[in-house]
């Protein structure tokens, strides 16, 4: 027996409008690049004002001096600036650290850093092509950087292609 409620539209509606509010949404973010490129709010490739309509920070310091000094000495700022800017590579022109089995250098000179990562396991790598290469010489200078924990197997890989490093 199939009974009438007064609130069946009142509750089909309320339905209706919840399924519309879940799924449009939705359907909103699937809009493609140009659909999105129309719409009046922020997307990242929508056309924007160029560096040249940017007054600058210098424009910034006419108003704001003691805040533009202090952000000049912020690591932030230091980031931003190239190297052949970085008082601290140019004043080292060569830095190395350890941090576990890897080791970083950072090279620089007036034009250029360059920056490289090795670890024990990349020299032990070299080692191995260079004794592949017959290069004693070379072998032994990267063998200096392997860790003594890699040092054992890499010497007997060696000693396998006729190369003796001890």
């Amino acid at each position: 027996m199939a009974t009438f409620s007064a609130f069946a539209p009142l509750r089909t509606a309320l339905l209706w409008t919840l399924t519309l509010g879940l799924l449009l949404p939705v359907a909103r973010a699937q809009l493609s690049t140009p659909d999105h490129l129309q719409d009046p709010g922020f997307w990242p490739t929508q056309p924007g004002a160029s560096r040249g309509d940017y007054t600058g920070p210098e424009a910034c310091r006419q108003c704001h001096a003691e805040k533009f000094a202090d952000q000049a000495k912020t690591a932030m700022r230091r980031t931003m600036l190239k190297p052949s800017a970085s008082e601290a590579l140019r004043t080292h022109p060569q830095l190395t650290f350890d941090v576990g089995p890897y080791r970083y250098i950072i090279e620089s000179d007036a034009q250029h850093s360059l920056y490289t990562q090795k670890s024990s396991r990349a020299y032990a790598l070299i080692v191995r092509a260079r004794c592949a290469q017959g290069d004693l010489g070379n072998a032994k200078a990267a063998l200096a950087q392997v860790s003594a924990r890699d040092r054992s197997s890499v010497v007997r890989a060696c000693g396998k292609l006729g190369i003796e490093l001890n």
